[in-house]
């Protein structure tokens, strides 16, 4: 038999936990296949590693053992018998305990569990995971298949005692039960609720000085389906509520508050949550991808740039527009003696230089293809994500005013451009 068609399965170790040199370990490998069937052993690691003529002889040997100076040895194999096993259908926030604990009855688990990846082409998203997971076994019954289908409880298990768990999408009410002595026990009321819906959390007991808010206009002592304000709104004449929208009627939006809206309210706590709110970490991350491929595309020594980086960029942006710095060079602003020292201790000069000249909005290459059909392809992802977020952030009042803005523009571009004093402007159209 060659050498070369010995495998890992050929092969076995053996490790006598008394000395025992290698002759003597294949003399008593030899009593049970064969004296001729042993192609090599030597000594590794402090136990000995053999190979003989066949597999079927090395897991003879590994089944039965050998006995080396009146002592049993165990024999260990080279290569474990682990098949691959695939869980699907399970969903992330199933944690690997509970897969474990039901796969843990047909065999033994011999490596962590492995989300495995979607499959998405995008580099935007080689970080999602699908809902399958793999995990190496050695299977109680090695001839047949695995082919099984369980169940799992998702809960908490908190002494002995089962907890469900309702997540946060459940279309919960919040019910109150008034005039309830404090001697009637929460089953008692348990009892009666249950004909009317399902109770997805324990009864609460509210404080004496507990009073009702409306959600609507923000007073206490009613609820919104009293409030007087929404009963007045109702009572208005209908003449007012059929008038035209023109130039001096504008009709303010019903139900919404002119200003800031409650979901930026909500999320404003500093200044980095309220930046945020308006360059989502979406946006963030496909303008860093988009950067990264030009800027390994166009420079050499290229350095990918991260989140980070991008928000201290534009920050530094709005801060020279703050300091009135319009056509002013940046070497000025790094200067040592003229410039700030905010901009030395955020970013380097030429950081900046190499950000702001690889800095796109979109895919170069397949550019002149959505240029056919759209004029505005080069922000297009980035600006449909931006007017998306701003409703969310601000609700207009009556006093809405439409005008124009022209700003100077030196480059080319397929949009109409006005001319003014010789000089070249891009009309832009906003309201305040």
């Amino acid at each position: 038999m060659e050498f070369t068609r010995l495998s890992r399965k050929h092969s076995f170790k053996v490790s006598p936990v008394f000395p025992c040199s290698v002759e003597e370990c294949s003399l008593a490998l030899g009593e049970i296949v064969g004296h001729g069937s042993i192609k090599s052993a030597a000594r590794m690691n402090g136990a000995v590693l053999v190979f003989v003529d066949s597999v079927e002889k090395a897991n003879t040997v590994v089944e039965s053992g050998i006995v080396i100076n009146d002592t049993f040895v165990s024999v260990t194999p080279l290569t474990t018998p682990a098949t691959k096993v695939t869980v699907s259908n399970i969903p992330p926030f199933i944690r690997d305990e509970v897969l474990q604990r039901e796969l843990c009855r047909y065999g033994k688990i011999v490596s962590p569990f492995r989300k495995l990846p979607s499959g998405c082409k995008s580099l935007l998203l080689r970080h999602v995971v699908s809902h399958r997971r793999r995990v190496l076994m050695i299977l109680n019954k090695k001839d047949e298949e695995l082919n099984l289908v369980f169940r799992l409880k998702v809960g908490i298990v908190t002494n002995d005692t089962f907890v469900s768990v309702t997540p946060l999408t459940t279309p919960a009410t919040k019910v109150t039960v008034s005039n309830i002595p404090p001697f009637i026990r929460d089953e008692v009321l348990q009892r009666e609720l249950c004909r009317y819906g399902k109770i997805v959390s324990p009864f609460r007991k509210l404080p004496s000085g507990w009073t009702v808010k409306c959600f609507g206009c923000g007073e206490e002592g009613h609820l919104v389906r009293v409030c007087p304000e929404k009963n007045q709104k109702r009572a208005e004449p209908e003449r007012e509520k059929d008038q035209p929208e023109t130039t001096h009627n504008v009709p303010v939006a019903r139900g919404l508050i002119p200003g800031p809206t409650r979901y930026a309210i909500t999320w404003i706590c500093n200044m980095e949550s309220s930046f945020d709110l308006f360059f989502s970490p979406d946006i963030i991350n496909i303008i860093v991808s988009i950067a990264n491929l030009n800027g390994r595309r166009v420079l050499r020594n290229w350095s990918d740039v991260d989140d980070a980086d991008l928000r201290a960029y534009i920050g530094l942006l709005i801060l020279a527009s703050v300091y009135r710095s319009k056509g002013e060079s940046t070497c000025s602003l790094w200067d040592d003696h003229s410039g700030g020292a905010i901009f030395r201790a955020t970013m380097n000069h030429t950081k900046f230089r190499v950000i702001n000249s690889t800095l796109q909005f979109d895919y170069k290459l397949n550019r002149p293809f959505r240029l056919r059909e759209d004029k505005l392809a080069s922000i297009r992802s980035i600006w449909e994500m931006w007017t998306h977020r701003l409703p969310m952030l601000f609700n207009p009042g009556r006093d809405v005013c439409v005008d124009e803005q022209l700003v100077p523009f030196k480059g080319w571009c397929k949009f109409r451009l006005a001319k003014q004093a010789g000089k070249v402007w891009i009309e832009n159209l906003g309201h305040c």
